[in-house]
């Protein structure tokens, strides 16, 4: 845990109300997502590679599903700028471990908050929604989770196990 110079946001509730999930980052560097219960107890933070810099917001889905359209990036991505894909993490807070699963590229510019993608899972939380801009113009994009996603406990993913980044449709 940090200290009060750490910087915490975009807060919510777990979808049955069990908890409090965020993120931010420390003042001493480095990002985490956090949890912790309604009253002040078990706080969790797991820090997020050092390497994975690029600011993005976190979304609940299913008990222990985050969903994310920052932070991950591939090793061709380009250099600097805010989150390009949009991930499923599977988190066991207990263990302080997370499977992250990267499922599309955005292609948002970012260049304004109406432009960010701020993803969300249907209420089955077998697909996600966020907004784009690639084509110029802001666009709601629909992605199906692949099944492979909804076996929690299958093998862990690292960067580059999927290249999904045309798998996203307009919604328009």
């Amino acid at each position: 845990m940090g200290s009060r110079a750490d910087w915490t946001c975009h807060e919510m509730w777990e979808r049955d109300g069990s908890a409090i999930i965020y993120h931010g980052k420390y003042a001493k560097g480095g990002s985490y997502i956090g949890r912790v219960n309604p009253d002040g107890s078990g706080t969790v933070e797991i820090t997020l590679p050092a390497a994975w810099k690029r600011y993005g917001h976190f979304t609940v889905g299913r008990p222990g599903w985050l969903l994310t359209d920052g932070y991950y990036e591939q090793v061709d991505d380009p250099k600097g700028g805010s989150g390009a894909w949009v991930s499923v993490l599977h988190v066991d807070w207990q263990a302080r471990h997370y499977d992250w699963q990267p499922l599309c590229r955005n292609g948002s510019s970012w260049k304004s908050q109406d432009a960010h993608p701020h993803p969300i899972f249907n209420h089955a939380a077998d697909a996600v929604c966020f907004t784009s801009d690639k084509t110029g113009k802001r666009t709601i994009y629909r992605v199906d989770v692949p099944i492979e996603f909804n076996k929690k406990g299958d093998a862990q993913h690292t960067a580059g196990d999927y290249r999904l980044e045309d798998k996203a449709k307009s919604q328009r």
